[in-house]
């Protein structure tokens, strides 16, 4: 029952404690607009949101009764872990370099390539891609970070 705790905690802590800094930190943001809500609004709402459940989980832990253990991952199931935070930190590290399209054409790709054949792959990669850049640039009028030759 310690361990659980412990494995609980070690997981919800981080989440609670970076959910209270955002909390934080967007009251920093205008709550309300002069049209409706303002850039605080999101933050301050689903930053309340992950405190709350975060509660719950560590909560949730600390009363669980089940004696079966959850456990780090091991072998292959680590390795299909750690290379998915790789492929996020490499789309962190490139998204300025080459933009929103080419970054994340590269990361689906990457993430699929055991999953599908490389040429669909590659469709639904740079697919998804441009249709998230056209859905966020034209529809949403975000700006996504673009790389020399506009997307």
């Amino acid at each position: 029952m310690e361990k659980k705790w412990k494995a609980g905690l070690y997981s919800g802590l981080p989440i609670f404690l970076f959910s209270v800094f955002i909390f934080w930190k967007s009251f920093d943001l205008p709550y309300l607009g002069s049209v409706g809500p303002g850039a605080g609004f999101f933050p301050v709402w689903l930053s309340g949101i992950l405190i709350i459940l975060s509660l719950f989980y560590m909560v949730e832990f600390r009363n669980k009764e089940n004696s079966e253990e959850e456990s780090m991952p091991k072998g292959e199931d680590l390795k299909k872990v750690l290379y998915i935070i790789g492929c996020l930190i490499l789309f962190v590290i490139i998204i300025s370099y080459l933009g929103f399209v080419l970054s994340s054409a590269i990361f689906l790709f990457l993430l699929l390539y055991r999953a599908y054949k490389w040429y669909l792959n590659l469709i639904i990669s740079v697919g998804t891609s441009i249709f998230l850049f056209w859905l966020f640039r034209t529809l949403l009028s975000v700006t996504l970070p673009v790389n020399e030759f506009g997307w």
